[in-house]
């Protein structure tokens, strides 16, 4: 087993608590890397794209079982024909150009590709050919400035009461992940979350399929988790605000080393995810 793999694996099942859980919903992911997320990992960790999907897919599972998530994601891998050397594009749509950091351009920038007739980089094919619900770009992006990844995220309208799965399906589809991050698990732990109907801190609940649809801090402790900044803690002055591999939940069954993971009514992310995982499975079933 990779060895980091083994050692998180052990940290996660030393320090959560948590009742045992069905499978349920299937998410199957399409990851589509960069070749130079894939040389960067042979040079700097010698390591093998897989081995790094693999570890991705098994943490994501782990996390899900953390939380008390009826779920579980599988992870597919292709390569995505764009030079990061020379495709980041000098100007993008208007769409494009409204959004804010050159992440969000970017997720922009590919998911207009996808859903051009030409698809140039050939991601709603590579999408249909491996069945996918959801798809999870990997670009390594040395050398920019890069303060997080992102992601589209399936609000309340898309979701409609769960009528709106074939709009979802080709509007809330799409993360782009920075895999020269430190920790890329908790990246795409992250920004699938936005996929599946969670929050930031700052978002608007007006959006949000549900209003407890945030993450938990514990600015005593102190930890977050997945979803959560760490603003609270700094404010407190706690610099060091880990992430914690779960996302909140107000189920008292679930706690990290005995301490709460949410809170009833602004932090219980779980009730969200047993409406959405369900739903985000069904997306294969509308791909053209």
């Amino acid at each position: 087993m990779h060895r980091l793999l083994a050692s998180v694996l052990a940290l996660l099942g030393a320090s959560t608590t948590v009742p045992a859980q069905s499978a349920g919903a299937a998410i199957d992911v399409l990851v589509l890397y960069t070749p130079k997320v894939e040389q960067e990992f042979r040079q700097r960790h010698n390591t093998d794209i897989g081995d790094e999907i693999f570890l991705v897919e098994t943490l994501q599972n782990r996390i899900f079982e953390n939380s008390g998530v009826r779920a579980t994601v599988r992870l597919a891998a292709a390569p995505l024909k764009f030079d990061e050397d020379k495709d980041i594009p000098g100007r993008f749509s208007a769409d494009c150009e409204r959004a804010g950091r050159l992440q969000a351009k970017l997720l922009c920038h590919f998911a207009e590709s996808a859903g051009a007739p030409e698809d140039r980089f050939e991601i709603a094919k590579q999408r249909k050919a491996h069945k996918a619900d959801l798809v999870s770009v990997w670009m390594w992006l040395g050398g920019w400035y890069t303060d997080g990844s992102n992601a589209q995220l399936l609000t309340k309208t898309l979701y409609n009461g769960g009528k709106g799965a074939k709009e979802s399906a080709g509007e809330a589809y799409m993360t782009l992940i920075l895999a020269e991050k430190a920790w890329l698990w908790w990246h795409f732990a992250h920004e699938l979350g936005h996929n599946l109907g969670l929050a930031d801190d700052g978002d608007d609940e007006e959006r949000l399929i549900r209003t407890d649809a945030y993450g938990y801090v514990d600015a005593e402790y102190p930890f977050r988790t997945i979803m959560r900044s760490k603003n609270e803690c700094v404010r407190k002055q706690f610099p060091d605000c880990p992430r914690i591999p779960v996302y909140s939940t107000a189920d008292p069954k679930v706690t990290f080393f005995g301490r709460a993971v949410g809170r009833t009514g602004r932090a219980d992310e779980v009730q969200t995810l047993h409406l959405t995982t369900p739903f985000v499975a069904t997306y294969d079933s509308f791909l053209k």
